[in-house]
């Protein structure tokens, strides 16, 4: 089951925010959505699709299918993108991200370019404890509004705030299907979503849109002290939201 609760005001993109039985985080992002004058959907799943069983039996293991319960609530989104909306470019968020106090404008900075340069997908929100510049990402162009725009590798991480386009989220619903998810290693949203691009074109935006607030659930120490480094060396709260 899935409750969706919309957060009205008017733009010419969409906004997606994906939260999974937490009412304080949900509460959180809808709160920095209004403070944003983001108009946004909350997508709020309260069971698993049960899709993830179907794929489990396709690889063989009943117990595989916790391993499947981001992807497709990814897709539902993709979903709803592609065949109920009237525009053109659509932000997926996560529930545990600060958001830029300027985002609604800074994204239409993000749409201009992605139409320009032909991006199907644009990272505004990743996991770093370092610059672009430092880690040697090849920028190719920047913007006057103090935006650069760079090239970034498989191994950078975080699927907390990104663009597709439409024909980026018909690319996804053609091509993961059950069997083909069955066949995958990772299928976290930073596996899939912020990595397959249809024409080969990824971007981020730096500085971030989004930040994580660095609360993982996990209980591996050093995937909890990743995403808090991640998140002190982003945020400003200045810049973001509390």
């Amino acid at each position: 089951m899935c409750e969706v609760i919309h957060v009205p005001h008017q733009q010419s993109y969409d906004v997606y925010v994906s939260s999974f039985r937490d009412e304080t985080r949900r509460a959180k992002m809808i709160q920095r959505c209004i403070d944003c004058g983001l108009e946004a959907t909350i997508y709020n799943f309260t069971e698993n699709d049960p899709k993830i069983h179907e794929v489990a039996a396709c690889v063989g293991d009943p117990n595989a299918s916790g391993r499947f319960l981001v992807v497709f609530n990814w897709l539902r989104l993709c979903h709803d993108f592609y065949h109920n909306s009237t525009n053109d470019y659509c932000v997926m968020m996560e529930d545990d991200i600060y958001l830029k106090k300027s985002i609604k404008v800074d994204i239409m900075n993000a749409i201009e370019v992605m139409k320009n340069m032909n991006y199907p997908i644009m990272l505004l929100g990743y996991l770093m404890t370092y610059t672009p510049d430092q880690a040697g990402f090849l920028k190719f162009t920047e913007d006057d509004q103090g935006f650069s725009f760079y090239h970034y590798p498989d191994d950078l991480w975080g699927s907390h705030c990104f663009i597709i386009n439409k024909p980026q989220a018909k690319y996804f619903l053609d091509k993961y299907t059950i069997e083909y998810i069955a066949t995958l290693y990772g299928t976290g949203g930073d596996w899939i979503f912020t990595k397959d691009a249809l024409n080969g074109n990824r971007a981020l935006m730096f500085p971030p849109l989004a930040v994580e607030m660095g609360l993982v659930r996990t209980t591996h120490q050093g995937q909890i002290d990743f995403h808090r480094n991640c998140s002190d060396f982003q945020y400003n709260q200045h810049i973001y939201t509390a």
